[in-house]
């Protein structure tokens, strides 16, 4: 008898303890729906400056025999300034060599390390321009040279204004991203730390260090593939970009490793058949593809 009602207190005790969580849990709940509700009272006699896409611009693209593309690309654009507030000229490179241009004198210039060890790039990063007062309605000509073939092709979307609301609005659409791929290095993290304490406490091995592997390095992949990574990170781009293409291979791997450690030999043959199924169905939708809209 005294076994039982043990049990039977232990029973009460997990479900008044889970009735509790889910109430605490509800409560958070309100509270941050009260929170986004709420609104601060704010006084201020001048306002952010906003910020405008320039779509219509002068462009060339022209032949250049020694660059790793063999073209070259120019913009020129006169800004339209507001007086008195925060200008720049602001736009998103993707391994392009960047050189600037006012009225003919040049004033920025981006280019890769001679024999650095990142492949000839500069990475991916926003490139700054602060504009003055007596910048407005002047020349400014940018000329951008893809540092590899696959790029060439790639526009850049030019903003003039606040280089504040620019970035506010780059990390607002990256946010979802953000949050992701910091969860799922922090889960990654948590899982090492686990499988490292059953190593060294209880003396025995196990693949979840794999899986943490394999969930942090996916983390840091999405956190280094977006814009906003060289907003918060700027100081080096092409470290950024080496990271994003690293992680993948990385992921991959860990995860080959978690799949040899948790899935016994005799099942091989079943994830086998189900990759051969998968390449198969992705080749034939492409030949499908070609063959009702042909190129």
């Amino acid at each position: 008898m005294t076994m039982q009602r043990k049990l039977r207190h232990g029973k009460e005790r997990k479900r008044l303890y889970t009735a509790l969580y889910l109430c605490m849990g509800m409560l958070t709940l309100f509270f941050l729906l009260f929170c986004g509700e709420s609104e601060n009272r704010v006084f201020r006699t001048r306002e952010t400056t906003g910020y405008h896409i320039r779509e219509t611009l002068q462009s060339n693209v022209k032949a250049a025999p020694g660059t790793p593309a063999g073209i070259q690309k120019e913009y020129i654009l006169k800004p339209e300034l507001t007086a008195g507030s925060e200008n720049s000229l602001i736009f998103y490179q993707v391994h392009h060599s960047v050189e600037l241009y006012l009225e003919g004198e040049q004033v920025f210039s981006l280019m890769p390390e001679a024999g650095g060890l990142s492949g000839g790039t500069v990475g991916c990063s926003w490139i700054v321009f602060p504009l003055r007062a007596g910048d407005a309605g002047k020349e400014i000509r940018v000329v951008m040279t893809p540092l590899y073939r696959d790029v060439k092709d790639r526009v850049p979307e030019f903003f003039v204004g606040s280089s504040y609301e620019v970035f506010r609005k780059q990390i607002g659409e990256d946010f979802p991203d953000l949050i992701l791929g910091s969860l799922s290095v922090i889960v990654g993290i948590v899982f090492a730390c686990i499988s490292l304490v059953t190593m060294v406490v209880y003396r025995r091995a196990n693949s979840l260090m794999y899986l943490g592997c394999f969930s942090a390095f996916m983390g840091l992949w999405k956190l280094t593939d977006i814009r906003s990574a060289t907003i918060l990170f700027p100081q080096n781009p092409a470290l950024t970009a080496a990271l994003s293409l690293i992680m993948l291979p990385m992921a991959a791997t860990s995860f080959a490793f978690f799949i040899q450690e948790e899935i016994g030999h005799g099942r091989y043959r079943f994830l086998n058949s189900v990759c051969v199924i998968s390449a198969c169905a992705k080749r034939a939708i492409a030949i499908s593809k070609q063959i009702v809209f042909p190129m």
